[in-house]
């Protein structure tokens, strides 16, 4: 009986801890030290493969981010020793990349090209570009006023409050209107509510920020909105420097069984941060030793902790792989949840495997948080890595979940409006 009881155990070790459908097929991908090569080729791919999804999801898609600047922040702004853990759904085998042109190439990325004119804007601007933008401010600003007043019917409310703050405020004092956008002359005609002497006022009118893939492609055009007191910005959400910058982007586990299967899309699934992990080989594995290596340097790695695509879209259970990162972390990450909706219908998850074009995606980003005092609380109360595993991912299944539903009800409101 004992000997029976014992097997067992043996039995069932060996069934933990052999992969369920196969090991790694190749060499370990990742250098101990990588070269100069190396990373170049790495960033290259980053790169191209980053900008490939950042084109196809939001020109040939329909893309909606919600909060996306708390990801783009921690991109770029969090300190060096702080890492970062994303977490997401898994809706389809393109999900990664795809996901990261929604969240990361939205905010501070060039959309078109950077400022391809020279800087218009004088140190010391000289008398006669005063002058030249005094006339520009004027003669914009009175058709501006004959257009909105007399051509159309315009109603303001509580115009005395800014044509008070225009011409009464201290020369001290800063002001900032803001506004919604509708069209794309809503300045200068949002400003035919001023009077003619104010709009022929080079000190006291606006300065304003305007795209400069629109308004400044040319040298004429550039000196004409300059001097209308326009500043060139570069729209965009992450830079595309971002998306090349090989020290900023995220790491990934994949599937063994599916990119590191032959030498060649080893070195290219490597070079793309994508570290392999065998299905079934349980949470100690070299692929996550690896990962919480990159973690405790302070880098940022994204799991999609469903461990499959899941296609039915019904919320299962989490796999413990995210909260042994998080546990054996020493430098507590931040922990970012995203849910998004769509990605599913760009690439569906049956043949033929082609991208898709037209399609709605929403993307929320969540709050970010850190669990330091759940992880400080289990190590004081000496709970074993398995309870403590089992308490992050809990914890984390729980966020996963709200944010689910507000994506949802986001997504779904987006669709009835169109």
């Amino acid at each position: 009986m004992l000997f029976c009881l014992s097997g067992g155990v043996v039995c069932v070790r060996v069934l933990r801890r052999t992969p369920l459908l196969m090991p790694l097929q190749v060499t370990w991908p990742f250098p101990q030290c990588p070269r100069l090569g190396w990373r170049i080729s790495s960033a290259f791919v980053m790169g191209m493969v980053g900008s490939y999804s950042y084109l196809w999801t939001k020109y040939m898609n329909s893309l909606s981010v919600h909060n996306q600047d708390v990801l783009l922040d921690l991109v770029d702004e969090r300190p060096q020793d702080t890492p970062l853990i994303t977490v997401s759904n898994h809706q389809s085998c393109m999900d990664d990349p795809h996901i990261w042109v929604c969240v990361q190439v939205l905010r501070r990325t060039p959309l078109l090209m950077p400022l391809q004119v020279t800087w218009p804007f004088p140190q010391c601007p000289r008398l006669g570009w005063r002058i030249s933008s005094a006339f520009v401010m004027g003669m914009v600003g009175s058709y501006s006023y004959l257009w909105t007043k007399y051509m159309n019917s315009l109603s303001v409310h509580n115009q005395d409050v800014l044509l008070d703050l225009v011409d009464e405020r201290p020369q001290d004092t800063p002001l900032i209107t803001v506004s919604n956008h509708q069209s794309c002359m809503d300045d200068p005609h949002i400003w035919g509510v001023l009077k003619l002497r104010q709009l022929w006022n080079w000190k006291r009118m606006r300065w304003t920020p305007a795209a400069s893939d629109i308004c400044f492609t040319r040298e004429f055009h550039s000196r004409f909105f300059s001097r209308g007191k326009c500043v060139p910005v570069v729209r965009g959400v992450l830079k595309l420097r971002q998306l090349w910058n090989w020290k900023r982007m995220r790491w990934t586990p994949a599937a063994s069984d599916i990119c590191f299967t032959r030498e060649f899309h080893s070195r290219f699934f490597s070079r793309g941060k994508c570290v392999p992990v065998v299905r079934g080989d349980g949470v100690y594995q070299r692929g996550m030793d690896f990962l919480v290596e990159r973690l405790n340097q302070g880098d940022w790695v994204h799991v999609f902790p469903e461990g499959k695509v899941n296609m039915t879209e019904e919320f299962i259970r989490l796999k413990w792989g995210v909260g042994r990162l998080i546990a054996e972390c020493s430098l507590h990450p931040v922990i970012l949840p995203l849910w998004h909706i769509g990605l599913n219908d760009v690439l569906p998850n049956k043949t033929p495997y082609i991208p898709r074009a037209g399609k709605r995606v929403t993307v929320l980003v969540g709050k970010p948080f850190t669990v330091k005092h759940i992880v400080e609380a289990l190590r004081a109360e000496n709970k074993s890595p398995v309870e403590m595993r089992k308490t992050l991912t809990d914890f984390i299944q729980a966020e996963f979940r709200t944010l689910k539903s507000q994506a949802e009800a986001l997504h779904q409101r987006i669709q009835t409006s169109r």
